[in-house]
């Protein structure tokens, strides 16, 4: 780190040169060799989100860089050739695909380097340049492309200062204060990867400092996941010269590594834990019911229930289908304890999901008989532009006829309808209920009860 000179950072500025000048040959190259059949082809392998993210997973397994598979995704999407909703479940299967790295690292010590095969590549590519073929010569200069930008990549990683466990061995020292170190760790596994372009050389970093004992499990985690968002830099990097649907897929990568960090314990505490965990994964999967998908969990299930019996609430229907789940865990585990907080945490589920879904304005239902009615009711309308409803009504006792208003209203709406009613006739026979849904002109939309 000491022997870092001035020289050196110049040759790092110049492999991002050369790994951004690769990454626009290699998108014009596809431009001018990709025709429908190239567009058929990617459209089949993510024609769907499952395959998209079957594809993603292949694809990073293989080459082994979750970085080079998303820059890949990103030149796909700058050429044209894949839609911004495609890429994303691309990308997401490259960050499942990643963790196969990550075994390898683990388990053999290994790691294959595609930047080895850029020079081979590149003679390969310069025959195509000077074929007779126009397309021939496109696949040269996508080839050309393609070369260049892994060798940015192996330049840039060669070229950074020089980091490994020993150097970062002081971080011990940082390891036991509680949730900042937590924040540090994170902190640093972002940092490392960006500088030296890779997360699986950060896990092997911290797999060598958690094996001496320097670290624990819990930072070697929050370092693996502030990896999991350095890692983002490279196709931030590659979308800086292209089209903006591909800056939107180098973006959604980053907020989808991002929020994948969320799952950091921010208290020991079970019980503040499940009333947290439980608000938290309700807020979620309500705005992902409200967008018209599932998580891929039991939530199916539950989504599924509902379309049958659209009679019960959503809330209820998680809370019967999650409560299956969490009896069986405590009858395989034996830990009533645990289940009891998860019992805990699916009630406060249920309870924010439909506040998500159907709101928390509780509206009011309001009869009002009295022998002003006509007065009351054009007040009303007049003053708070409330609807008035006009019921035949009958005096059993009088036998006399009378009209009964009926008018619906937000909760908040209610005090100044009982003023009105009192203002006009203070003996008027008022009765007040509480409607849990009102669909119509001013309240809910009809399709809102679908969800």
């Amino acid at each position: 780190m000491n022997n870092y000179s001035v020289l050196d950072l110049l040759t790092l500025l110049g492999a991002v040169g050369l790994f951004l000048y690769g990454m626009k040959v290699m998108s014009e190259g596809l431009q001018k060799v990709a025709g429908d059949r190239m567009r058929t082809i990617l459209s089949a392998m993510t024609r769907n989100r499952f395959s998209g993210v079957a594809t993603g997973v292949l694809i990073t397994a293989l080459i082994q860089s979750s970085s080079a598979s998303t820059v890949m995704v990103v030149s796909f999407v700058n050429a044209g050739l894949m839609s911004l909703q495609q890429s994303m479940a691309v990308i997401m299967g490259a960050n499942v695909g990643t963790t196969f790295t990550a075994w390898i690292i683990a388990i053999f010590g290994v790691k294959v380097n595609v930047g080895a095969l850029a020079v081979p590549f590149i003679a390969v590519a310069v025959l195509l340049l000077f074929s007779k073929s126009s397309r021939s010569k496109s696949i040269g200069e996508f080839i050309i492309g393609f070369s260049f930008l892994f060798m940015g990549l192996g330049m840039i990683s060669a070229n950074v200062p020089e980091l490994d466990a020993n150097t970062l061995e002081f971080l011990a020292d940082y390891s036991n204060h509680g949730f900042a170190s937590v924040l540090l760790f994170i902190f640093v596994g972002l940092v490392i990867t960006m500088i030296i372009q890779s997360s699986a050389a950060t896990f092997a970093i911290v797999l060598v400092m958690s094996t001496k004992g320097w670290i624990g499990f819990d930072m070697a985690c929050a370092a693996v996941l502030g990896s999991n968002i350095g890692t983002t830099i490279t196709p931030v990097l590659a979308s800086l010269s292209a089209n903006q649907t591909a800056k939107k897929a180098a973006l959604g990568h980053f907020l989808f590594n991002l929020f994948g960090t969320g799952g950091l314990p921010l208290t020991d505490d079970l019980f503040l834990a499940a009333l947290a965990g439980g608000a938290l994964m309700a807020l979620g999967i309500g705005l992902v019911f409200r967008g018209g998908g599932t998580t891929g969990g039991s939530d199916i299930v539950t989504k599924f229930l509902r379309l049958k019996y659209k009679h019960v609430k959503t809330g209820s229907v998680f809370l019967a289908v999650d409560s299956v789940v969490v009896v069986l865990s405590a009858i395989i585990f034996h830990d009533i304890e645990v289940a009891l907080y998860a019992a805990l945490s699916l009630v406060v589920s249920a309870t924010v999901l439909d506040r998500v879904l159907y709101g928390t304005d509780e509206a009011k239902l309001v009869y009002i008989i009295s022998d002003k009615g006509d007065e009351i009711a054009d007040v009303l309308m007049s003053r708070l532009d409330v609807g008035v409803t006009y019921l035949e009504g009958q005096g059993a006792y009088t036998g006399n006829d009378k009209k009964v208003l009926m008018c619906a209203a937000h909760k908040r709406a209610f005090p100044r309808i009982r003023e009105v009613v009192t203002d006009v006739d203070d003996v008027a026979f008022m009765i007040v209920s509480s409607a849990q849904e009102i669909f119509g002109e001013g309240f809910k939309n009809h399709r809102s009860g679908d969800l």
